[in-house]
C-alpha cells in the first residue's frame, strides 16, 4: 500500500507504534520505538523531516489545527511539538509507565 511505501526505510528495524494523519489530509506522521517521529508528504510519498527524540515513542497525534503534535513516550512523558519548527514546545511529567 502507499502508506507502507512511504514508511519504507525511515524507522529501519524499529517498531512503528503510531501513524497519525494531518488535518489537511496531505501529510502524516509516524512515531517509532527508535525515538524518531517523521513527517511525510503523502501525495509525494516522501519523508519531509525526521526528528530524533529522547525516548522511544508509544503514541502520538496531531492537534486538530495541525500545528501541534502530541507524543507519549516510554519514559512516562508527554511532549508537545511545534510542527513547523520541530521543536518541543512543552513537556508534561508525572505519568507512571508508558504513555498510551
Amino acid at each position: 500500500s502507499r502508506v507502507w511505501a512511504v514508511l519504507n526505510g525511515v524507522h529501519d528495524k524499529a517498531e512503528v507504534v503510531a501513524i497519525a494523519p494531518h488535518a489537511s489530509g496531505d501529510f502524516m506522521v509516524s512515531l517509532g520505538t527508535d525515538s524518531i517521529w517523521a513527517f511525510y508528504d503523502v501525495q509525494q510519498a516522501t519523508c519531509v523531516q525526521k526528528v530524533q527524540g529522547q525516548a522511544p515513542y508509544s503514541c502520538g497525534s496531531f492537534h486538530p489545527d495541525g500545528l501541534l503534535l502530541g507524543t507519549g513516550s516510554q519514559d512516562s512523558l508527554v511532549r508537545i511539538f511545534d510542527v513547523k519548527s520541530q521543536k518541543e514546545a512543552v513537556k508534561f511529567e508525572g505519568h507512571s509507565g508508558h504513555v498510551s
